[in-house]
């Protein structure tokens, strides 16, 4: 199984590489593209779950920044 993915996503990931390799002929030649593939989606599927991280992260930096930035924001409309 391809690292950082669940049962689920590597069915499917299975699915999806089967598909990709149905047209081919030579066992060998398929095997190799097969592992290929597994390690290529493999590495996409971590890359996105480190996106969403990352989105996840500034939306709970934003959520504890907002607050902040709305008092200083009252402060100064007050001062003027």
């Amino acid at each position: 199984m391809a690292t950082g993915i669940d049962k689920k996503q590597h069915k499917l990931l299975i699915e999806c590489i089967d598909r990709l390799l149905e047209g081919e002929t030579d066992p060998q030649e398929w095997l190799k593209r097969k592992e290929e593939l597994e390690d290529r989606f493999g590495e996409l599927l971590c890359a996105i779950r480190q996106v969403e991280q990352s989105i996840v992260n500034y939306k709970n930096l934003y959520a504890s920044i907002r607050p902040l930035a709305a008092k200083a924001h009252r402060r100064r409309t007050r001062k003027s």
